[in-house]
């Protein structure tokens, strides 16, 4: 696990959801936390948990260690050194997966420039070249088309080959880690009431239906595209396994709102990769008012994703 912004939530919830799991996890996890190692040992010692610094020997199951990093007085830097350690620690095999608390992306910029989210960070540390952001909730799977760029930017990547290759990985992975056959998919169109047969959009008709057409006639069962105020239809949310968004706020909003806890997990590394689905709520540290169920739900999940 990477502790997040130094400044922010991540460590409260962190030991608020590991206090509430250790209990059932005891006798199968064992818990790495990167990050400030003062920071660490304080929250630990407020939620009466304790912790141990990391050591090769230490790696046992029930126990929560650290591997504390010192600070460079940024913290956007710090944020970044967390992530790097805890990325490393996965891919040389000492963990088997990696949940991330929430860092302040502007502030990470700052000492990354291309720094868009965890998500592209972690696939280029992995070098991996298809990474797919991915929510999961009860009673809902869904994936984000376009991610992290500017709603003026959005039309101009959706392509039909774009499609294609996203739920084409999408449906590799859901098919290997969640059990399914032959999921269903629903597809949330570019334009408001998915183009009105061309009255709005003609992208559902000319780049979206052609990816359907293809991904159908190599047996990837795939729904018509809706309107972003369908998708969540009840009927939707029992005939289709999946639904893929076109952009970031298009219905993800609604999902965080209606569904939670959400996780977001990361699709196309070679480790699973959980996190809590919100920022790292700078303004609420050290109040004891930070909801960690997301963060107890992405531990849960990476545990269960993990087997």
């Amino acid at each position: 696990m990477s502790m997040g912004d130094p400044r922010g939530i991540g460590p409260e919830i962190i030991f608020k959801s590991l206090k509430h799991l250790l209990p059932d996890m005891s006798n199968r996890v064992c818990f790495i936390i990167t990050g400030d190692g003062d920071i660490l040992n304080q929250y630990a010692k407020k939620y009466r948990t304790e912790i141990l610094k990391y050591n090769s020997e230490s790696k046992k199951p029930g126990k929560i260690l650290y591997y504390p990093i010192k600070s460079t007085g940024h913290p956007g830097k710090d944020s970044l050194n967390y992530i790097k350690k805890a990325v490393e620690f996965t891919v040389g095999q000492s963990a088997g997966g990696l949940v991330t608390a929430p860092v302040e992306k502007k502030i990470v910029s700052d000492a990354e420039k291309d720094f868009t989210g965890h998500t592209e960070y972690i696939a280029r540390l992995c070098n991996s070249s298809s990474p797919e952001m991915v929510f999961i909730a009860k009673g809902l799977k869904m994936s984000l088309l376009t991610r992290h760029i500017a709603l003026e930017k959005v039309a101009g990547q959706i392509t039909t080959q774009k499609i294609i290759k996203h739920i084409e990985n999408i449906d590799r992975h859901i098919k290997r880690l969640f059990g399914y056959k032959s999921p269903n998919y629903l597809i949330v169109g570019l334009n408001p009431h998915a183009g009105d047969s061309g009255l709005i959009g003609n992208q559902e008709k000319d780049i979206y239906r052609p990816a359907i057409n293809y991904l159908k006639s190599v047996g990837i069962n795939v729904g018509p595209v809706v309107s972003a105020e369908a998708a969540l239809r009840k009927e939707n949310l029992k005939k289709y396994d999946f639904i893929v968004s076109s952009y970031h706020d298009q219905i993800l909003p609604a999902v965080k709102t209606a569904f939670k806890p959400t996780v977001n997990l990361t699709l196309g590394l070679k480790f699973i990769r959980t996190s809590p689905d919100h920022g790292p709520a700078i303004d609420m540290t050290g109040k004891n008012k930070a909801d960690y169920k997301s963060m107890e739900a992405a531990i849960k999940l990476a545990e269960e994703l993990i087997e």
